[in-house]
């Protein structure tokens, strides 16, 4: 404490205290010679006096704790808000690709489903004017029955792929291994599967799962119409990083040469995965005939399935 004393007048003194930041003080007043108290007693020893002086407000503890909440009420308001945003920024960019995979389905099913029905009619008007001609008609009603049966196929198609139940792993593989049986037993081709029993109820997107399986089917088609095969496997590996899924066929193989030439299906496969952060590769197989790998990174899986 800093006391300056003032001697204004011999009647009065005064001692100004300026606070120090230590609460309890002691006060020693000056005194020459014997002191004399207010009740007459005279002695050599100065007096004492202890006393407290109360701080300023923003030096006590309670305006520092105040001012740590302050603190972590703001950052944590902040926190909040920054969540609240990227959880709307999340629902806006979800709908948006909600609204492109529905634009694109309203897209397939003008095309694909009105060419397929166009094309029935027609092979139904050409059946009815060979009835006189039971060989041609016969192959009009062939080919409708064929028609037919991929409307079928494509509208099951769009179903499964805008149905959100079936936005999960065993959805898509379940989907995948049901349509390449039904499709290669019409082919004539043989089908195996190999899989694991039970997979992980991992989410997946609508767009990415109906992008897989259009490359997946894609390569089915190739396999029925170029690799002559009599035998078909479907292999499903899944580590804590990659869903990993092969087509194997014993067919004759494939020429580089004729695969640059004829690359439009594989392009799109191959643009169909790297969209997906995934990729697609083709190459012969050791068996005889062609592999088809298709690989999707799959970040969420839990440690507990690695292989």
């Amino acid at each position: 404490m800093d006391m300056r004393q003032s001697n204004q007048s011999p009647q009065r003194r005064a001692t100004k205290f300026i606070p120090s930041p230590c609460p309890q003080t002691s006060f020693h007043p000056p005194c020459r010679g014997p002191c004399c108290n207010n009740h007459g007693v005279w002695t050599d020893r100065p007096a004492t006096f202890s006393f407290r002086i109360a701080p300023y407000f923003y030096q006590t503890y309670g305006f520092y704790v105040l001012c740590a909440a302050s603190v972590l009420a703001a950052g944590y308001g902040m926190h909040r808000g920054q969540m609240v945003v990227s959880a709307k920024i999340q629902r806006l960019e979800h709908q948006h690709a909600l609204e492109r995979e529905r634009s694109r389905i309203a897209q397939e099913m003008h095309d694909d489903l009105g060419a397929s029905l166009t094309e029935i009619g027609l092979l139904g008007e050409l059946t009815e004017r060979e009835l006189s001609r039971p060989d041609a008609a016969a192959k009009h009603l062939q080919k409708l029955k064929q028609t037919t049966r991929e409307v079928f196929r494509s509208m099951d198609e769009i179903v499964w792929a805008v149905n959100p139940k079936h936005d999960t792993l065993p959805s898509l593989v379940d989907y995948i291994t049901r349509y390449s049986q039904d499709f290669l037993r019409i082919a004539g081709v043989r089908f195996r599967v190999d899989r694991p029993e039970d997979l992980p109820d991992i989410p997946l997107p609508a767009d990415v799962r109906h992008n897989l399986f259009l490359a997946i089917k894609q390569a089915l088609n190739n396999v029925v119409r170029h690799a002559d095969a009599s035998e078909v496997w479907l292999r499903v590996q899944l580590d804590t990083q990659h869903l990993r899924i092969t087509l194997d066929d014993n067919g004759c193989g494939f020429d580089p040469a004729i695969v640059d030439r004829k690359r439009s299906g594989l392009a799109n496969m191959k643009e169909r995965l790297t969209g997906l952060g995934g990729k697609f590769e083709l190459r012969d197989n050791p068996a005889g005939g062609t592999r088809a790998i298709f690989e999707l990174p799959l970040k969420t899986l839990p440690a507990s399935i690695a292989s």
